[in-house]
């Protein structure tokens, strides 16, 4: 079986999803959280069995200073774990980025599909 791991910046990430759901609709955000969470879960069990699924990341969308220095750490960590590609899969209307590899898939990062990119100053 792969191995998945959640890399702390998603976590972070998604703590971010949360909280801006909760500025957009306060009644909602609960209901759309939980499946926003259901539906990582589920992503997660499909990456075990097949870990290329998501379609190729696209970086070329980053433009501040700062989210390229954020996405240039995360390339490099994955890289030095051995981890060389890097994709997208849309839980709409979110994308989840990942690093993977034929035995391993690390989850990096979520965004709105809408937000320029994955860096926390593209918010």
């Amino acid at each position: 079986m792969i191995i998945v791991e959640i890399a702390d910046k998603f976590k972070e990430a998604l703590d971010a999803v949360e909280e801006f759901m909760l500025v957009q609709d306060v009644l909602s955000a609960p209901r759309r959280a939980n499946k926003l969470e259901e539906e990582i879960v589920d992503l997660i069990s499909l990456l075990e069995r097949h870990p290329h699924v998501g379609r190729p990341a696209d970086f070329l969308s980053v433009t501040s200073t700062a989210a390229k220095d954020w996405l240039e750490r995360v390339l490099q960590l994955a890289v030095s774990v051995g981890l060389t590609e890097f994709r997208e899969f849309v839980l709409a209307p979110y994308v989840v980025l990942y690093a993977c590899s034929e035995s391993r898939v690390v989850v990096l990062s979520i965004r709105h599909e809408r937000e320029a990119g994955y860096g926390t100053d593209d918010r």
